[in-house]
């Protein structure tokens, strides 16, 4: 599933998190360059710590920040299903970005983080 270039309300975003907590069938989900903020963030979280079935999410190009990032990674801890999760230009510094690649060293998922033009110097 995709959905790029379009802002991606609140309400949309919690219809989709609905859908990925009872979807047994979605395993790519294409979310960037959707204007996902930190309140976006907290709402895909939540599902995506439920979803066993994703293995594919780009939510690169939003503006999720910092906080939005680390709450999913958390939330992705013990997802074990999900190899790929591309994360640039998502208004992080480059020392966010290497905190955050802590967090996700920690997870039991093998995640490649696509992190090229992604911080501010």
């Amino acid at each position: 599933m995709a959905s790029d270039a379009s802002d991606v309300g609140f309400d949309d975003v919690k219809a989709l998190a609905d859908a990925l907590c009872k979807n047994a069938t979605l395993t790519n989900l294409d979310l960037s360059n959707n204007g996902l903020t930190f309140k976006e963030g907290q709402v895909l979280a939540e599902a995506l710590g439920k979803n066993t079935k994703l293995i594919y999410l780009n939510i690169s190009s939003n503006k999720l920040g910092y906080k939005g990032l680390e709450i999913l990674a958390h939330a992705l801890r013990n997802n074990t299903t999900l190899i790929d999760l591309i994360i640039y230009e998502n208004q992080l510094s480059y020392e966010e970005y290497k905190t955050l690649g802590r967090v996700f060293y920690r997870n039991n998922a093998s995640i490649i983080l696509g992190l090229d033009h992604s911080y501010d110097e």
